[in-house]
């Protein structure tokens, strides 16, 4: 696969450079406002696919591309002790379901992610500086029961919330008023 994979860009890259010194091919670059020509975009070759164009039901990392997620799995997997099986299903064939929620894990995974990501967009300037590891160190507590074990979603949902401020007296009136 990876050899097809390696063979596609390299072709990909000759057919590219072909095109461009093809006489009658070769566009003129229109000059940007201030007589400076504009920079061409980037060319992605082989165009990443997205990870909601391959997977079904992705519901975190919707703006990654496929090769981001599963790279951010074997991450997670590595940095949290857990296995692919502990929040997937996989089937009597040994085929996981990844698109399938059976698992309350999977759901508490997700919960997790979105902290990661709030904690480094709100103080890291969306910087990745916590990760799973930041807390997980690469193991479970050994014997505990897992966190997603003992919360649902709901509660995991509450503790996400945004702190609420303390009712004050009625009328408005602070102490002493």
């Amino acid at each position: 696969m990876r050899s097809t994979r390696s063979f596609r860009y390299l072709a990909a890259l000759v057919i590219a450079g072909a095109a461009a010194v093809v006489p009658g091919r070769v566009q003129a670059q229109q000059p940007a406002p201030g007589g400076q020509a504009a920079a061409p975009p980037p060319v992605v070759w082989p165009p990443e696919q997205m990870a909601v164009d391959k997977y079904k039901n992705i519901q975190v990392l919707k703006d990654a591309s496929a090769d981001q997620v599963e790279s951010a799995m074997h991450h997670i997997e590595a940095a949290t002790g857990h296995k692919c099986v502990d929040c997937h299903v996989q089937e009597a064939n040994g085929a996981f379901s990844f698109d399938k929620d059976d698992k309350r894990p999977k759901a508490t995974a997700r919960e997790m992610m979105k902290i990661v990501k709030t904690v480094n967009d709100e103080f890291f300037r969306g910087q990745l500086t916590v990760t799973c590891a930041t807390c997980h160190k690469g193991a479970r507590p050994v014997g505990q029961t897992p966190l997603a074990s003992t919360l649902t979603p709901e509660q995991i949902a509450a503790l996400m919330a945004p702190p609420q401020p303390p009712a004050g007296p009625a009328g408005g009136r602070g102490p002493g008023g």
